[in-house]
């Protein structure tokens, strides 16, 4: 397992409730990719995630998984799973597994939400009892983060880690608790995700933060502009964190690495700058992958920032 100076710092980091420094404007140098003619998938690609191998994974257009491999072949990543509708692939950790959600439909038409955990030719479902699942993360060492949604009243919602066969309802302090979501967890045990804030309107118009629980403790993580929503997307080892924000700024992600936010520029390989850019994934080596929009149209990407 890796040192603990990695979390030490991020802890540091963030020893304030609120983060509230001033964003910096950085370049994230972005190449695109679509699938070809005559592929086993179909445009558009909605890269999600990318792990240290360069190997991102996402959903196609027709709602299926897919690989990109690291030196650019993009295939069908076959998870087989009976009745199933359509996938949400969340994350691809360093040994392969990929992991997301998937809605099955049955031949008496019941819909399920199932979380899913793919190696190989081997898928195994993710479900907590009684409840529609979402599996949003695993790690290096194979440990899964997701939700759980009951629809049966308060309490009937949260969050859980699953560890070694074992899983673990996540307690959430009050301040935390209204729409919380995890979205991910890093090679050293971090997990983040998102929460409305108390005293926020009902939706649509809630307040939207991020936050971040390690050793235990949660953790504000808000953008600097209060006007902006923010999502966690993804967090890797060495406590870098990206996402996206919806406000009424042009502004459509951010990165935070080192107490900093980052607002990124997505340059494409002629110099041109993409119009809208959504990061959903980081791995261990800073490398980003998500989807810029290219004369109108959405394009996946993997890419790097002057950071």
């Amino acid at each position: 397992m890796r040192s603990g100076s990695a979390v030490l710092v991020f802890t540091v980091a963030l020893s304030t409730s609120i983060i509230a420094t001033a964003q910096t404007a950085v370049t994230c140098h972005v190449q695109t990719f679509q699938a070809p003619a005559g592929a086993t998938v179909s445009n558009p690609l909605h890269a999600t995630a990318i792990n240290r191998y360069r190997n991102i994974v996402g959903t196609d257009g027709s709602g299926k998984p897919f690989v990109r491999w690291e030196f650019g072949r993009i295939e069908r990543l076959h998870i087989d799973v009976v009745n199933a509708s359509t996938f949400d692939v969340a994350k691809r950790n360093a040994s392969g597994v990929t992991v997301g959600t998937v809605q099955t439909v049955d031949s008496n038409h019941v819909a399920g939400v199932h979380g899913f955990a793919n190696s190989g030719s081997t898928t195994r479902l993710i479900d907590i009892p009684n409840a529609n699942t979402q599996v949003t993360g695993i790690n290096r060492y194979g440990t899964i983060v997701g939700n759980y949604f009951t629809f049966t009243g308060p309490g009937g919602n949260g969050s859980f880690v699953l560890k070694n066969g074992t899983v673990r309802k996540l307690q959430v302090p009050t301040q935390f608790a209204r729409n919380t979501e995890v979205t991910a967890i890093s090679d050293t045990g971090v997990i983040v995700g998102n929460y409305a804030l108390q005293n926020s309107a009902p939706d649509p118009d809630e307040a939207v933060h991020g936050f971040v629980l390690i050793n235990g403790q949660y953790q504000d993580l808000a953008y600097p502009d209060a006007s902006e929503n923010m999502f966690v997307k993804d967090i890797n080892g060495t406590g870098m964190i990206v996402g996206q924000l919806d406000g009424p700024s042009t502004q459509n992600s951010f990165i935070y690495k080192g107490g900093k936010f980052y607002a990124p520029k997505f340059v494409l390989p002629d110099g041109s700058v993409a119009s809208r850019g959504f990061i959903f994934g980081v791995n261990g080596y800073g490398q980003i992958t998500g989807t810029v929009l290219v004369s109108g149209t959405s394009r996946s990407f993997i890419g790097s920032c002057g950071l």
